[in-house]
């Protein structure tokens, strides 16, 4: 009888808080011990993704990046990015990449969309018609008639988790993997924990959505910027802000991309210049790579960059999403009232 190996492609951090200079994160050889502990335990676990990356074997190109910009960052995605999947709903909501309704051997539900319970195995719940109603007479004739779909499954179960909208992508930090073998799990391999160095900056364990620390390690790289371009006490008419794009070079090292404005004045070229140059001189491995659910890897980030006289203030695109999904939330709660 084969047995199940269950593998985490992850780390378990520290329960400490960080204390050290943002400097530390510098190629500087006079790092903290402290950082230089963290960091060496981050990097070695960059290399245990190899497990899934027989499945994202391409990568979003930096033009791919540019271009989805300058097409979707004036989006507010009102699409959940379950939508059209089938979905996990519980414990971890998933995304599942490689498996759908459409494979059943029941036509009448190869239109629906699965929502499945992850409770240690995954089992279908229910079934969502093209519109998104319940299909609660298609879900009792499937299970009448065949039982859960995975019972004698041999293949993968591909997820993402805690999924995303991100300049018309659907991404994840976080992907998982389940291989079945006549309906038995043999394998089980996953991603948890922040999506990048400055995200563990302050936080204890690492439980919880990916994206809820997106905005922190923003913060935290915007104290990068101020601790090596210290700002200057300029008039408030001088403020600028522009939009970058982080990306890894393909080494593991970072470079910085000029978004917006597409036409800069000096001042906003000389800004960049800046924190460009901040930028290359990151330490590697800093931010882990987002995955696609056409199963690319992206390996890039869009922020918008403020410079003031209270300093460098970075904002991750996606945070601008989830102010919008605050925003709808609190509409639709006081419609009615």
């Amino acid at each position: 009888m084969k047995s199940i190996l269950s593998v985490s492609i992850g780390v378990l951090f520290p329960l400490c808080s960080f204390s050290q200079s943002p400097s530390a994160f510098m190629e500087d050889p006079g790092i903290p011990e402290l950082s230089k502990s963290v960091y060496g335990y981050y990097q070695q676990s960059m290399e245990e993704h190899s497990a899934l990356r027989r499945f994202f074997r391409d990568s979003v190109r930096v033009g791919e990046m540019k271009e989805a910009f300058y097409k979707h960052h004036k989006d507010r995605p009102e699409v959940s990015p379950y939508a059209g999947r089938d979905s996990v709903a519980q414990i971890w909501p998933s995304v599942i990449l490689n498996y759908s309704m459409k494979q059943s051997p029941l036509k009448a539900v190869r239109n629906c969309r699965g929502v499945w319970n992850d409770a240690g195995k995954l089992e279908l719940k229910a079934l969502l018609g093209p519109e998104g109603q319940p299909d609660e007479k298609g879900f009792g004739k499937l299970m009448d008639s065949y039982g859960q779909p995975l019972s004698g499954y041999t293949g993968d179960v591909l997820m993402l988790r805690s999924p995303e909208r991100y300049m018309g992508y659907v991404v994840s930090a976080h992907p998982a993997l389940r291989t079945y073998i006549d309906g038995k799990m043999v394998n089980f391999a996953w991603y948890e924990g922040p999506a990048d160095y400055f995200s563990t900056i302050g936080i204890h364990g690492a439980d919880g959505a990916w994206s809820s620390r997106v905005q922190s390690g923003a913060f935290h790289l915007g104290n990068v910027f101020n601790e090596n371009c210290p700002p200057r006490n300029i008039p408030a008419k001088d403020a600028c802000n522009f939009s970058v794009l982080l990306y890894d070079d393909g080494a593991g090292r970072y470079d910085l991309a000029l978004l917006l404005p597409e036409s800069p004045d000096s001042k906003t070229t000389d800004l960049f210049k800046k924190v460009r140059r901040v930028v290359r001189k990151l330490r590697p491995h800093l931010f882990r790579p987002y995955y696609t659910d056409d199963c690319k890897i992206m390996a890039g980030r869009y922020y918008r960059v403020e410079y003031s006289r209270k300093g460098w203030y970075v904002e991750d695109y996606l945070e601008t999403y989830h102010e919008f999904q605050k925003q709808q939330q609190y509409a639709k709660q006081h419609a009615n009232r």
